[in-house]
């Protein structure tokens, strides 16, 4: 006679196996929603930078017109900014860029590139995120056009 031997898991091994698998992402929950929060925060501030950096060389390839950055601080964590160029007395929109939630700008800004890519006026600009109390210092220098992002800086 052959004795069957079955393979395979209990129902109350499988119920502590998902009871353990629960409390762990019970746990680790709040750690990964902040880490998103922070990624996304980085990437937006990242994202301004590259696109001021892209604009000027735009307007230095282009040799034409003016490109017009405008940072909105909006209202409810809803910030965003739009790019337009100037074609004779005409502002064009180019594109708009809403911010991740909680992510905003401190004030709201106007930034107009010449042709020599060159702002013609400096700032420092500071996008922050409500949640993680956290800014990033954007500073544009006039006499070069540098775009420069601080390490990110705590809030009180």
């Amino acid at each position: 006679m052959k004795i069957r031997t079955q393979a395979g898991f209990t129902l109350v091994e499988m119920v502590i196996v998902i009871s353990i698998i629960s409390i762990v992402l019970a746990i680790t929950y709040p750690s990964l929603q902040r880490t998103i929060e922070k990624y996304k925060f980085e990437n937006a501030a990242r994202e301004v930078v590259s696109d001021i950096n892209f604009y000027r060389q735009k307007a230095l390839a282009e040799s034409s017109g003016d490109y017009v950055i405008k940072f909105y601080r909006g209202v409810n964590n809803k910030s965003f900014y739009r790019v337009e160029v100037r074609d004779g007395n005409i502002y064009k929109l180019v594109k708009t860029v809403p911010l991740p939630n909680n992510v905003i700008f401190y004030t709201s800004y106007v930034m107009s590139i010449g042709a020599n890519g060159i702002p013609t006026m400096g700032t420092t600009l500071r996008i922050q995120q409500t949640v993680l109390k956290k800014a990033y210092i954007i500073a544009i220098t006039v006499a070069t056009g540098r775009v420069e992002m601080s390490s990110s800086v705590y809030l009180n």
